[in-house]
């Protein structure tokens, strides 16, 4: 969980530096992608893990 939290931060700076810098907007777009796609993965992974508490009723 943190190497995909670590890997949100990176992916988040850079495209934030991207937009501002108004240089690559091709590049920023890709960026916002991968946002949007560990955005999804960290939603699948704490779902997932609140089946598991629920299950497990800790």
């Amino acid at each position: 969980m943190i190497e995909l939290f670590c890997s949100y931060e990176l992916a988040v700076n850079m495209r934030d530096a991207l937009v501002l810098g108004g240089g690559r907007p091709d590049l920023a777009d890709e960026y916002r992608q991968i946002c949007l796609e560990l955005e999804e993965e960290v939603e699948v992974v704490l779902c997932a893990t609140a089946l598991i508490v629920r299950r497990d009723g800790t």
